[in-house]
């Protein structure tokens, strides 16, 4: 897997968008790479970068959401709104792209963060971001932890890993390769085992408990007889006890017809009673009626005739009455028709008179109103005249405004005459207005331009001093810079010297024994001399870890300081790039400013050029003033004599308009809409009465001989009943109508009288049925009595009852054992598949399984590490050829090595030098890279830390290392560092720097 290309915008403090192409140089044949800056600049923000494109994952923040970004303020720039990060890498499978991305909302809340990957013709190879980091992992052949440690070295970690004991070292190898994995399998296995186990003792203690309850089953055969015996005899028993009941209810069933018998009989009597009764009162009214019901129809027409004769002879009285009322009111309109006309008028007249006058009021006032429009549009014609507003507003009194208007003419002549005097007095009388407001516009420009000639000529000297002052900063900048090294450089070679110190009192205290067998003049084993000055008498040197780290913390304060006065030094350059451009634009625009004030005093005109720009814009705007004044007066003057005719034809037109009005009033003093009314009420009064005063007469008329005709009908009807009642013994009609029964009283006395009749008839029939059933049901009866036959039904209850108690309770107890059976063979069939199914667990249990996973994470841990040190030592023979890593440990729980120039000696790793370390630490980290990324070709790998604690020479020596093996292996190696020896001696370098305010450039070199 190689990188090709990394782009990126507004991630962490490098705020913008940078592009780093591997394809391209510098890069491209570089191999070798420095990523260089100040601490805080932004270096490891790179490895961030292709990893969040990747995987959505950073070294720094595992898990990245726009909730992890909101709550850390990680990843997103300050002050920005989007970030993007993306990789294009080389891989087996071909050239792909995978790109991240977020973004805020406009209401400044992080939106969800977004994933896509593109093969190499931009093409989209997932559906959804999810599937981003999965689908990089199967292209490049590593998931995000081996590829974190391939692609970045874990130096920094193994060389604290070299330095632990037993127990912090595991941890470490742990942390570092992963194997964690291991621990949790062996933690698993051990709590599977557990639950296993425990399931398993739980379903075996339920089995016994359950046995414990179970009774044998000789004994449960022996209830199940029992219960069958008892439930015969209970059948028997209840069979009994149900003829009982039916004994009982038969009784009781003779005497409920008994007592239907009796109810019967007294209805039968109550029903004669009541039709007697009926014949005595209302029956009687019946028998009367029937004999006159054929006459009935010819009997009440008689009387409905009658009553519509009474109802008209009425009606004929009121109508009469209405009318002479009608024409009284036809008369009280002819007396106010008359008074409005001023004529006299008759009821054939009325309405013509009225209309005529109408019409006449009516002439009149359209004249009037023609007069009203001409006088407007008359008036209109003065709307489009430049008039006072006092004129328009008194328009309607054309004598007031012909006086105004003689006034305003007036006026005008004096104020054109005083104007053109005024404007004699100048020197720009024959100016027009284009060229009065040209030569304003450029006197007013040069105002302004004498007042930005003044501002930029302060601005100029103020620049020009801030650049003086920082010339005199950058001067002393380098000698500030160069005392400043000189003091870190003195305190480094003072933490050297340090280092140096301890790391010979531990290698002195290794040859304790061997210094002690030194004797002069036998030469020493290790270095040949004779001469032995310290065998006995060892120097007292009392270096420890807090010099070491006092002397460290002063050299990072030193460190600190000279970067700020670099960066200072920096900063000041690009202050005086900045103030020297904009030094130079300004005196550019005084330069345009000067000339073109000097264009503008050119293109004066002679008249003026003696008098300054304020003077002459004063003199344009009074000359530009008393033109418009002069103006003003003109219109108004041509206004005024073309208004004079107008005014004075209005006057002409009121004139007549009063004349019309005059003659209206004599008409009529209301208005017309008043009098509109009053002729439309009297014509519609008119018209009602009339209308309904005809309509009355006609009623009457037809009501009359309705009368007439009704009482021919009642003479006819006379005739034809008379002699017919006669023969009924009936004195005449009157007689007959009073015993004629309406309808529905007919029917309502038919109605009791069937109901009575039919009664009787149904009590009969229910008498003779109860008679019938008491005798079959004596029949069946039997002798003893009621008492008797309750008592045997009591006794036979109690039996039945105690008989079922007993059942019940051989019931449950049979039920309740073969429950108690099948729970122990449901139960032991649960064992039986617990053991099956968790037989595996239990194995790896007992084979690897313990509470905190130790056994099996350090069976894990030792393989790795047997596996990584084989590795390393493949590493380490290209790094060095002195040593070679022990897979063992010493007796004081130390990693060692094997010192090839010593004998093979076997030294503990803590013996050996800062720059020793490094190189196995190195060994191991690139080991790791091997053994992670397995068969996949890892073409570009960073290392970050360890620099700084190389001498000049070991430094050297592990930049030709690196060197041999970008070559070796064909990989771009990038190296993360401050050191100014590796920047010095790496030319191809990624340099960050800070600009202020958190953020930080980037340049490639």
């Amino acid at each position: 897997m190689k990188i090709r290309e990394v782009t990126f915008k507004n991630i962490n403090s490098l705020k913008g968008e940078h592009t780093i192409n591997f394809d391209r140089e510098p890069l491209k044949n570089a191999g070798l790479f420095a990523i260089t800056g100040p601490t805080g600049s932004g270096k490891t923000t790179l490895l961030d970068v292709i990893c969040l494109a990747l995987y959505n994952q950073t070294p720094r923040m595992k898990t990245v959401s726009k909730k992890t970004i909101g709550e850390s303020g990680a990843i997103l720039t300050r002050n920005t709104r989007e970030a993007r990060a993306s990789v294009t890498y080389e891989c087996k499978e071909g050239v792909f792209t995978s790109e991240w991305s977020i973004r805020t909302t406009r209401n400044d809340t992080l939106s969800d963060y977004d994933m896509s990957l593109f093969d190499e013709n931009g093409t989209s190879i997932v559906q959804k971001k999810s599937e981003v980091p999965a689908k990089n992992g199967a292209l490049i052949g590593l998931e995000y932890d081996q590829f974190v440690r391939s692609i970045l070295l874990a130096q920094g970690d193994f060389a604290q890993f070299l330095k632990s004991g037993p127990k912090e070292r595991a941890n470490l190898l742990e942390k570092i390769t992963g194997t964690f994995i291991y621990r949790e399998l062996g933690k698993m296995a051990f709590q599977k085992g557990k639950e296993i186990t425990i399931r398993t003792e739980k379903v075996e203690n339920a089995i016994s408990d359950w046995k414990e309850k179970m009774i044998p089953d000789e004994e449960l055969k022996e209830h199940e007889t029992a219960y069958n015996d008892l439930s015969k005899r209970l059948k028997n028993k209840r069979e009994a006890h149900d003829k009982t009941v039916q004994q009982l209810n038969l009784k009781k069933e003779i005497s409920t017809i008994k007592q239907d018998i009796g109810k019967a009989q007294q209805s039968i009597k109550k029903l004669n009673a009541d039709l007697d009764n009926f014949w005595k009162s209302e029956g009687l009214k019946l028998q009367k009626h029937k004999p006159l019901k054929p006459l009935s129809e010819p009997l009440w027409e008689w009387k409905r005739i009658n009553g519509q004769i009474a109802e008209d002879k009425e009606r004929v009285e009121k109508l009469q009455a209405r009318l002479e009322n009608l024409t009284t009111q036809q008369n009280d309109l002819i007396d106010r028709i008359g008074s409005i006309t001023q004529k006299p008028v008759t009821q054939a007249t009325a309405i013509d008179e009225l209309s005529a006058f109408y019409q006449q009021y009516r002439d009149l006032n359209t004249k009037k109103a023609d007069l009203l429009e001409n006088f407007d549009r008359t008036k209109s014609q003065l709307v489009n005249l430049e008039v006072s507003s006092r004129v328009k507003s008194n328009v309607n009194n054309p004598k007031e405004v012909l006086n105004e208007l003689h006034k305003i003419k007036e006026d005008a002549d004096s104020s054109i005459e005083k104007f053109s005097q005024k404007k004699r007095e100048y020197a720009l009388e024959d100016f027009s207005a284009k060229q009065l407001n040209e030569l304003s516009g450029n006197a007013r420009e040069l105002v302004s331009l004498e007042k930005e000639t003044k501002t930029l000529i302060e601005e100029i000297s103020e620049k020009e001093k801030s650049v003086q002052k920082i010339k005199a900063e950058l001067e002393q900048a380098p000698n500030k810079i160069e005392k400043q090294q000189a003091i870190f450089d003195k305190v480094d070679a003072e933490l050297n010297a340090l280092r140096s110190q301890i790391e010979l009192k531990k290698v002195k205290a290794s040859l304790e024994d061997l210094r002690n067998e030194l004797k002069n003049g036998e030469p020493c084993p290790l270095c040949g001399s004779d001469h032995h000055p310290w065998a006995h008498d060892v120097p007292n040197e009392n270096v420890d870890d807090e010099q070491l780290k006092k002397k460290q913390s002063a050299l990072d304060a030193e460190r600190e300081s000279l970067s700020k006065l670099k960066a200072k030094k920096e900063n000041d350059e690009n202050e005086l790039k900045r103030e020297n451009r904009e030094l130079s634009a300004k005196k550019e625009k005084l330069k345009e400013s000067l000339k073109r004030q000097k264009v503008l005093l050119d293109g004066l005109p002679e008249k003026v050029k003696s008098q300054n720009a304020t003077e002459i814009i004063k003199v344009v705007d009074e000359v530009i003033d008393i033109n418009e004044k002069l103006d003003k007066a003109e219109r108004e003057k041509q206004s005024a004599k073309a208004a004079l005719p107008i005014v004075e034809d209005l006057l002409k037109i009121k004139q007549k308009g009063v004349e019309l009005s005059e003659k209206l009033k004599q008409l009529y003093s209301g208005d017309e809409e008043e009098l509109s009314v009053l002729i439309e009420k009297l014509e519609n009064n008119w018209n009602e009465t009339r209308d309904e005063k005809n309509k009355l007469e006609h009623e009457n008329k037809q009501t009359s001989k309705s009368i007439e005709e009704n009482k021919s009908k009642v003479e006819k009807l006379e005739k034809q009943l008379k002699p017919q009642l006669q023969d009924l013994d009936y004195d005449g009609i009157d007689e007959a109508l009073s015993y004629l029964l309406p309808h529905n009283e007919e029917q309502r006395l038919s109605e009791i009288e069937n109901k009575l009749k039919k009664g009787i008839e149904k009590a009969e029939n229910d008498l003779n049925h109860f008679s019938e059933l008491l005798k079959k049901s004596e029949d069946r009866d039997v002798s003893q009595t009621e008492e008797e036959l309750q008592e045997l039904k009591v006794e036979q209850e109690e039996a039945v009852q105690n008989l079922e108690t007993d059942i019940k309770k051989l019931f449950a107890t049979i039920e309740q054992q073969k429950d108690i059976r099948k729970v122990i063979a449901e139960k032991q069939r649960e064992k039986e598949e617990i053991e099956g199914s968790g037989k595996k667990w239990v194995l790896l249990s007992k084979q690897i399984g313990d509470a905190k996973g130790s056994n099996f994470s350090q069976f894990a841990q030792q393989l790795t590490l047997e596996q990584l040190i084989t590795l390393a030592n493949k590493r380490l023979q290209a790094l060095t050829e002195r040593y070679l890593l022990n897979s063992g440990e010493n007796e004081d729980g130390d990693l060692s090595v094997i010192d090839r120039d010593m004998g093979d000696l076997q030294r503990s790793i803590k013996t050996l030098s800062g720059g020793e370390t490094f190189l196995i630490s190195l060994a191991l980290a690139l080991a790791l890279s091997d053994l992670a990324s397995k068969n996949i070709t890892i073409e570009s790998m960073f290392i970050d830390e360890g620099f700084g604690t190389l001498d000049p020479q070991t430094l050297d020596q592990t930049l030709d290392v690196l060197e041999r093996l970008q070559a070796n292996d064909n990989r771009t190696i990038g190296i993360i560092s401050h050191v100014d020896a590796l920047k010095e001696r790496i030319q191809t370098q990624i340099k960050l720097s800070p600009t202020g305010q958190g953020y930080s450039e980037m340049e490639v070199v």
